[in-house]
């Protein structure tokens, strides 16, 4: 599970590499489920997000996990093709115990950053899967300091 973790940070930072933080909202926020049902809808939603991307320039695989990290570039392609396909996304599952564990590798990966070098990182906001950068921060040495900051919390 916590490579699966680290694989969605290390997007979330990709994504924001191009100044993702304009006006798409996050349309995805974790919910805690159960049941199959649950999961076939999710994988349901991944494929049409997928799907849509593609048709507007952007290479996702229809299963995220199967993404490489530094594949999708947020450039203004990226911008635009999140802005038609955004709402589509799924929301984050989790069972109750991947919730929790989930949030305190985050946390902790937070603390980590703001002692090596990123005073301003903010704490995870619980109700977002994936935790943008703040404003301003050198990306390549942010990925580099939390791929550190995640080993060193695994």
């Amino acid at each position: 599970m916590r490579s699966g973790r680290w694989g969605s940070v290390l997007l979330c930072l990709a994504l924001f590499a191009g100044g993702c933080s304009g006006d798409a909202e996050p349309s995805a926020t974790p919910t805690v489920v159960d049941g199959k049902a649950a999961e076939a809808k999710r994988k349901e939603q991944e494929r049409a997000f997928a799907a849509c991307m593609r048709e507007h320039g952007v290479p996702l695989t229809d299963d995220p996990s199967q993404q490489k990290v530094g594949e999708i570039r947020a450039d203004d392609t990226y911008l635009a093709a999140y802005q038609s396909c955004g709402s589509l996304q799924p929301a984050q599952t989790l069972n109750p115990q991947e919730a929790v564990e989930n949030l305190e590798h985050r946390r902790k990966n937070a603390q980590c950053m703001r002692e090596n070098g990123f005073p301003d990182w903010p704490d995870p906001d619980p109700m977002v899967d994936g935790d943008p950068p703040p404003p301003g921060v050198d990306l390549d040495k942010a990925k580099e300091t939390l791929t550190m900051c995640s080993r060193k919390n695994s």
